[in-house]
């Protein structure tokens, strides 16, 4: 089995090299690849109409599944991953596209100062602390985009040892909890 630097790798390979991504797709049985290069993840974000001249903060980019599609969307992102081979891949990846800041980083390494109309935190580990901090980059009437596993979700009840060690699963309770003691007045919750 290849290690994630190696798939990182071939990634980076398939985007450098312009290979057809549905072939790579369908010829493999990867669900490192499925996950890093399907668009069924686009799903989580391709119900919201956002604003063509919005500007987006994406935390937590990944390989840039979202990034990508986050810029045909808007007319900004900037796309934060902490891992260097990754933040490779959505240059890679998003080349083509003229409005795409990549910050290979934390939330620490995004400039002070910075506002935009959405934020997104997909699959981070989600606390008040964070929030409250994503909550001071955001624009007035911005919105935040939270995707995080449902502790009590129907993966959790067919196979309870599907959840991985570092588990950021979170119940509606204490994703409200957490809302709350960020100063959030409202929050939408979509299952």
């Amino acid at each position: 089995m290849m290690d994630d630097k190696k798939k990182l790798g071939k990634l980076l390979n398939i985007f450098k090299t312009g290979a057809d991504v549905e072939k790579v797709l369908f010829d493999g049985e990867d669900p490192y690849m499925l996950y890093h290069l399907s668009s069924m993840r686009t799903n989580l974000l391709s119900w919201y109409e956002f604003d063509p001249a919005g500007s987006v903060l994406e935390i937590g980019a990944e390989c840039g599944v979202l990034t990508e599609f986050l810029c045909g969307k808007t007319a900004s992102v900037t796309a934060v991953e902490a891992d260097e081979d990754k933040c490779a891949v959505i240059r890679e990846r998003t080349r083509d596209h003229g409005n795409v800041t990549v910050i290979c980083g934390g939330l620490e390494d995004v400039p002070s100062g910075s506002k935009y109309d959405y934020i997104t935190l997909i699959g981070a580990a989600v606390s008040a602390d964070l929030l409250a901090r994503v909550k001071d980059m955001l624009k007035d009437g911005g919105s935040i985009f939270v995707a995080v596993d449902n502790k009590y979700g129907l993966m959790r009840w067919a196979d309870p040892s599907s959840a991985p060690e570092e588990d950021r699963a979170l119940s509606y309770m204490s994703f409200k909890k957490i809302t709350d003691a960020a100063g959030f007045k409202s929050c939408e919750v979509y299952y």
